[in-house]
């Protein structure tokens, strides 16, 4: 199997375990108490070494590689509580780091499993997927790209409705992410423009009214980074024919 797609291997362990094992509450609690950092990290390691081992023939390499991770992981998000800008940017960039290392230095001595080889050519898309669901929803939600007041992670606070509201945008944003993805790959490129024209038309009172004008701005900036967001996933992949 060639080095990218182990490279894809290790990055679908970190978003999965990282991303989709790590709710919310996870996410705030762990910058305050020891305990719940300590929950993530196992839950992490976990993930990490269900992944590296379903796909890697067990070897002294790979066991570095999961330790390696892991630790720096942990240490990782303890320091980062001392980071007031950007702490989620920053904070996956470094993990990115790490495993941009670790690959370079022991990948091209790990075999992975006779199975995987069969499904090789289906790893970009699962990782294409991963990552523009729930990472690139947060990013967004965060503001780290766009916010420039923003200071970082930080629980969300409102009533239920403003909650619900919130959840229902989150939703809107992984379908219309999903089904551009899908749109992308089948190389469709035009009918992206519908799914602007359905959000542009669901959403029109709010960009009318000039007393919302600071929530149609976001909406703006949000359908834009969401779509942009996709393709800028696809491209390094290689899941985009723009030939």
């Amino acid at each position: 199997m060639s080095m990218t797609n182990i490279l894809i291997l290790l990055a679908i362990g970190h978003v999965l375990g990282d991303f989709y094992l790590q709710w919310d509450k996870m996410a705030n609690a762990k910058n305050e108490s020891l305990r719940w950092l300590a929950g993530h990290g196992v839950l992490y390691s976990a993930c990490v070494a269900g992944v590296m081992l379903a796909s890697f023939e067990f070897s002294l390499k790979l066991l570095w590689i999961l330790l390696i991770v892991s630790i720096t992981h942990f240490a990782i998000d303890f320091f980062k509580k001392y980071i007031k800008w950007k702490t989620f940017t920053v904070d996956q960039l470094l993990h990115i780091l790490v495993l941009l290392a670790v690959w370079r230095m022991w990948g091209g001595h790990i075999q992975t499993r006779e199975y995987i080889e069969n499904i090789a050519n289906y790893l970009p898309i699962a990782l294409g997927l991963l990552i523009i669901i729930r990472p690139v929803g947060l990013l967004i939600d965060r503001g780290d790209i766009w916010d420039f007041n923003n200071s970082g992670l930080q629980p969300t606070k409102g009533s239920v409705d403003e909650k619900n509201a919130r959840d229902a945008s989150m939703m809107i944003g992984y379908l219309e992410r999903i089904i551009a993805f899908f749109l992308l790959l089948f190389g469709q490129f035009a009918a992206i423009a519908f799914i602007i024209a359905a959000k542009s038309i669901a959403r029109f009172p709010e960009i009318k009214n000039s007393n919302e004008n600071l929530q149609a701005n976001y909406y703006i900036i949000g359908t834009l980074l969401s779509l942009t967001s996709v393709f800028a996933t696809m491209l390094p992949l290689g899941l985009i024919n723009i030939s």
